[in-house]
């Protein structure tokens, strides 16, 4: 089984992504021939490599490619973009959610989900596994300790604001909760926890029509119906002898997935 080359992580030869750290795949390939019988190495990226005969006449141009992956609506690929890591990190995904009260599996999750973000970001066809625990543990420490500071701004902005004049609290309410998203994929998608704080950037992003669309879609869609949605299938599984204890916290976990895709999607389409 090949080795990621940056995290020397086990990958499946069908993977284009590593699904620890998420760095792109390369092949290598053994040249049978006398003159070259060295292993030599192949770059997926290259189309144009005389030995790529597999991706002989494709788009010479990566960058498309990488475009045509994250192509979708903000509805439909949100949706359908968490089950192409398989049922196997959907399930232990649920039953993180279940231990969540236990701290350490909710950390996981919040990790989860700033590399679900990020993949849908980048554009990468298939989103993380849950392979990589530790790391999973240290990205939701991070992303939390991320989100904290304004997090306090925004609370303490609301509650000033609704001493002195509920319109202004209203207001700050709005904002605030429109900004906060803006800040949870802007680390997720640079992975660096400057870019939540860099408030050109943070402005430039929210005042996009593709991010006003997605914030909508987001409100009314995978919260309100989607809340909806969910609690209808949560009340069915009920009737399951397993429903309570797995399938109901999987369709959490499903659903909080959902959203960091579309922010993910957002991301990518406002900077592509």
């Amino acid at each position: 089984m090949p080795a990621c080359p940056e995290c020397n992580a086990d990958v499946s030869d069908e993977r284009r992504f590593c699904p620890r750290c998420g760095t792109e795949l390369s092949v290598y390939a053994t040249n049978t021939s006398d003159e070259q019988g060295d292993r030599e190495y192949m770059d997926l990226n290259d189309p144009q490599s005389e030995n790529n005969d597999d991706y002989a006449g494709s788009d010479p141009d990566p960058e498309p490619q990488l475009q045509r992956q994250s192509e979708g609506g903000l509805i439909a690929f949100p949706i359908e973009y968490p089950s192409r890591a398989g049922w196997f990190t959907i399930v232990g995904g649920g039953i993180l959610f279940l231990l969540s009260f236990l701290i350490i599996p909710l950390f996981m999750i919040l990790g989860y989900l700033v590399r679900v973000a990020n993949a849908a970001a980048q554009g990468r066809p298939e989103p993380p596994t849950l392979d990589d625990w530790l790391g999973l543990i240290k990205d939701g420490i991070v992303v939390t300790a991320v989100l904290i500071p304004p997090g306090i701004v925004y609370s303490l902005l609301v509650v000033i604001g609704m001493e002195i004049n509920i319109i202004l609290y209203v207001i700050l309410a709005v904002v605030g909760a429109y900004a906060l998203p803006a800040i949870f994929v802007s680390y997720a998608a640079e992975k660096d926890w400057r870019a939540a704080y860099d408030i050109s950037s943070l402005v430039e992003l929210m005042s996009t029509r593709t991010y006003l669309f997605g914030y909508l879609i987001y409100l009314f869609i995978f919260q309100l119906i989607g809340s909806v949605v969910v609690g209808i299938l949560a009340i069915l599984s009920l009737l399951t002898i397993v429903g309570w204890i797995i399938i109901i916290p999987m369709l959490y976990f499903y659903w909080v997935a959902i959203d960091a895709a579309l922010w993910g999607q957002v991301y990518n389409k406002v900077n592509t």
